[in-house]
């Protein structure tokens, strides 16, 4: 094949991905655009700072922001005695948690899962992760359209999972796995399952 063909032909690959991706991700926030607004009007009165906003006036201000995808780990994860890279140590579920946000900053989260087939918004909540999520991204900016959320249930925790699978331990993680780096440390996808797995044992 030339190597102009082929070039063409990985151009046009990759934008056929991009459309696809972006078609998925779309998926996602038409459903929590139909549900948001309703699920902030169940905010009890005099409740809202617990759910991330000053008050009720910042709810016509709220936009949907970034859908960040739900990951677990696999029963390999748990059966193997000697962990190697394998990204099918995650497991993606049809879960995703959406920000909501007000004047650029993120607020509180949705929870959109697919019921009978069809994805839609289950849930609201976890304001204090919506808004490290949010200081994550700006000090992690991202051009994805989506992001990966590895929630670890054993441990009651969440780590940040970037495109390249470079891994950040959040606040909760980083309690859970006995780190208290306020820096954010990361750790390659193995390291990471490493220390997942040790903490999971010595539980």
């Amino acid at each position: 094949m030339k190597p102009k063909l082929f070039l063409v032909i990985l151009i046009s690959f990759s934008s056929l991905f991009s459309y696809a991706q972006g078609d998925k991700v779309k998926i996602f926030l038409d459903a929590a655009s139909a549900g948001f607004k309703e699920y902030l009007e169940k905010i009890p009165n005099g409740q809202e700072p617990f759910y991330g906003f000053n008050n009720r006036n910042e709810f016509a201000l709220a936009k949907i922001g970034k859908p960040y995808q739900i990951f677990t780990l696999s029963k390999d994860f748990f059966a193997d005695t000697n962990l190697s890279d394998k990204e099918n140590y995650l497991v993606a579920t049809e879960e995703w948690r959406v920000s909501i946000n007000v004047n650029g900053e993120s607020r509180i989260l949705l929870t959109v899962a697919k019921m009978n087939g069809v994805y839609q918004t289950v849930g609201i909540g976890a304001s204090a992760l919506a808004k490290e999520l949010g200081e994550f991204e700006k000090k992690y900016s991202s051009p994805n359209l989506e992001g990966k959320l590895l929630r670890v249930y054993q441990l009651e925790c969440d780590l940040f999972i970037t495109s390249a699978f470079k891994v950040y331990p959040l606040t909760s993680a980083q309690i859970a796995l006995g780190k208290t780096n306020k820096n954010m440390s990361s750790y390659s996808l193995l390291q990471a399952l490493l220390v997942i797995k040790n903490n999971i044992d010595n539980k």
